[in-house]
């Protein structure tokens, strides 16, 4: 079935192309969520007041995030989980928790009715950077029953897609019914397409 992916800002991959001061900014958001390291600073306003996102301020990105997801989001009434995409070594027998376990953690707080299941984990560590879905699917378990309610699946950059579709599977395989993705950022190609908002993409 289809997958949607909500993001809330567009990442220029490719360095070959022009960059526009947008581009550079998001980034910056984008490394400071996955914790690799970026040199500058971009300013951005989360609420009514500006905050400033350098290497020793890497939080500014997750509240920017969950800023963006509060005003720009309308969720319907009913349960709604999160559902963190687990990293490449987040495995059933490891206890390092998913990356984006903290940006579920921060969603959750600011807005309540969002409760986190964090129970899909990788069989064994995989490589950094597949992209194939038939090998993530193949991969991936759930450790504990999915319980009812509308599902998001949640991860920092959307790429090909190959991780939510392989993760919707598998809670398919579950009984799972409604779910969406969602994420920080969207990879485009075209640098002329709109870096910041809202969007609902298929995937």
């Amino acid at each position: 079935m289809s997958l949607a992916n909500i993001s809330y800002c567009r990442y220029l991959a490719d360095i070959t192309k022009p960059w526009r001061q947008e581009h550079y900014d998001v980034a910056k958001i984008v490394r400071a969520i996955k914790g690799e390291p970026f040199k500058g600073y971009a300013d951005f306003r989360i609420g009514k007041v500006s905050q400033r996102l350098d290497p020793e301020h890497r939080q500014v990105a997750v509240d920017w995030f969950v800023d963006r997801v509060t005003t720009e989001t309308k969720f319907s009434n009913g349960d709604h989980l999160l559902c963190p995409i687990p990293d490449s070594q987040s495995t059933r027998s490891s206890t390092c928790p998913p990356r984006t376990l903290t940006l579920a953690q921060a969603l959750s707080k600011r807005l309540p009715a969002l409760k986190i299941w964090d129970h899909l984990r990788f069989r064994t560590p995989m490589p950094r950077r597949v992209r194939d879905e038939e090998l993530l699917f193949e991969n991936l378990v759930c450790t504990a029953p999915v319980p009812l309610g509308y599902i998001i699946l949640l991860d920092d950059v959307c790429t090909s897609g190959a991780h939510a579709r392989a993760a919707q599977r598998r809670l398919r395989s579950h009984n799972a019914s409604d779910m969406c993705a969602m994420s920080v950022a969207r990879t485009m190609l075209d640098p002329s397409e709109e870096v910041f908002g809202y969007r609902s993409d298929p995937l």
